[in-house]
């Protein structure tokens, strides 16, 4: 049986996985009936994966398709959850879910609260929001590919974001807004917001 990754190729999990002895599949476009008839596959990881995962392998793999996502849900569900969790000044975590119908709205497995630096930029708060979920998952996986951790639901409404919405925030500066110091970052965004 083989494990299915969904996510970039360079992602840090595939070593770590493929040390775990697991036939891992790697694919970063949508999956296909055809992917799934030739592999006979087990469980699913998505990390990274910048496709919305439906039906038939939503119900073929109920519980067995776990997402790992960089903000405390149900906070900041959907794109661009670590610039959101600034903006709105809401709770900073990752969190590993059951993957369902809705974005990043399944069954919580795993979470951790994580404390970050607002004096800086945000491309370093992104990297430990990846490093402490890449860890998260690594300390549990066994726990993770034996479904053994129980889920329980996300409380609350929380808040979600499409990718296109930050884009009237980041006119202009497109590609450094993850360089600039975060507080005049969210200057930005209040004024634009006003």
């Amino acid at each position: 049986m083989s494990l299915l990754f969904l996510g970039p190729a360079e992602s840090n999990l595939l070593p770590f996985l493929r040390e775990q002895k697991e036939a891992v599949i790697q694919v970063s476009d949508p999956i296909s009936a055809d992917l799934l008839e030739k592999h006979p596959i087990e469980f699913i990881v998505s990390y990274g994966f910048r496709h919305i995962i439906r039906e038939p392998f939503l119900s073929e793999f109920a519980g067995r398709i776990i997402n790992l996502h960089i903000s405390l849900l149900p906070w900041n569900r959907g794109a661009d959850p670590n610039f959101w969790s600034f903006v709105n000044q809401t709770p900073h975590g990752v969190s590993i879910h059951q993957v369902d119908q809705g974005v990043d709205t399944g069954p919580i497995l795993l979470q951790e609260e994580v404390k970050l630096d607002e004096d800086g930029t945000l491309r370093p708060t992104y990297r430990t929001l990846q490093e402490r979920s890449e860890s998260l998952f690594q300390k549990n996986y066994k726990g993770l590919r034996e479904q053994s951790i129980e889920p329980r639901p996300q409380v609350g409404l929380g808040s979600e974001h499409r990718a296109a919405e930050k884009l009237p925030y980041i006119d202009g500066f497109e590609d450094i807004w993850l360089d600039l110091p975060i507080a005049q970052l969210l200057r930005e965004v209040r004024d634009r917001g006003e």
